[in-house]
């Protein structure tokens, strides 16, 4: 399916908005409408390469939008769900038992290069855009508007969250 993703192909460079294909979300995946997507501190030292990121690569991790389509194994969100989206974690390595999922050891893979837990990729074409698996996807709260305001701070919000609860 094609999608509109920003991507950064080069350091200090400007992001583009290009159509890339990407497969249909599997059984445990969400493809969602993304609304807003912020581009964080992060998404920018990736870019720059002050973190080792593939170039051409798919920036913004945290997002609001509407769900289109579940995976048969999805039961947190289903079609026509507001949901806030962030980073994806693999929830099995010692960062991510320690309740440090932004530290996760699969971090990139995940996250900028469309690797699923299986090793495939979710790209058809150089993209690294990828559905969502089920996780990184929560129910938005209804009166969470304007989606641009939620997607600016589900980065943040989870971290914090997180690191309170370890």
């Amino acid at each position: 399916m094609r999608i509109t993703a920003a991507i950064a192909a080069a350091p200090h460079a400007p992001l583009t908005l290009t159509e890339v294909e990407i497969d249909d979300p599997r059984d445990d995946e969400v493809l969602v409408r993304v609304l807003a997507c912020g581009v964080c501190h992060t998404d920018i030292a990736c870019r720059d390469q002050a973190l080792p990121v593939p170039l051409p690569s798919v920036l913004g991790h945290e997002g609001a939008g509407i769900v289109e389509r579940v995976g048969a194994a999805v039961r947190a969100v289903g079609p026509g769900d507001r949901v806030l989206l962030s980073y994806d974690s693999c929830a099995t390595c010692p960062s991510c038992r320690a309740a440090q999922p932004f530290y996760c050891h699969q971090f990139g893979a995940y996250n900028f290069a469309a690797r699923r837990p299986d090793g495939s990729s979710a790209r058809r074409s150089w993209s690294m855009a990828t559905p969502n698996r089920s996780p990184p996807a929560w129910p938005s709260p209804p009166r969470a508007e304007p989606a641009a305001a939620a997607s600016s701070t589900i980065c943040s919000h989870r971290s914090a969250n997180t690191r309170m609860m370890g």
